[in-house]
């Protein structure tokens, strides 16, 4: 199987035992009753946009659930710890790649790549 299908299933199944702990709220009644209408995968797969529709009201909303990603750390070279922090990754990429022909549509193309595949080590 191709490997971005295969983490877009690993997403969706652990969001799915996310909201299994996780009671979702109308936010214009506050009823824990609703149903979803319409669910995609967006972002290359790492997001996942759900249509809600409350039962009490009948209001519609939209979430955004995005699988929890652990803290990473940055280990320095003295061997100290820093919480990692993407736009110093940004800059350093844009620095490094300023004179050769990548946007910045392509360096955040290559963050996310990184982000995912270091999220799932």
């Amino acid at each position: 199987m191709d490997d971005l299908y295969c983490r877009q299933i690993w997403i969706v199944y652990s969001i799915v035992l996310f909201l299994t702990f996780v009671q979702m709220y109308c936010p214009h009644c506050g009823a824990t009753d609703t149903k979803v209408i319409d669910s995609r995968l967006i972002d290359n797969g790492t997001t996942v946009r759900r249509r809600r529709e409350c039962d009490t009201c009948d209001y519609r909303f939209t979430t955004f659930e995005r699988r929890g990603m652990v803290e990473m750390q940055v280990i320095k070279k003295d061997g100290s710890k820093e919480p990692y922090n993407r736009s110093k990754i940004r800059t350093a990429l844009t620095l490094a790649f300023a004179k050769r022909n990548y946007g910045a549509e392509q360096i955040e193309q290559l963050i996310d790549q990184l982000e995912i595949k270091r999220s799932y080590t």
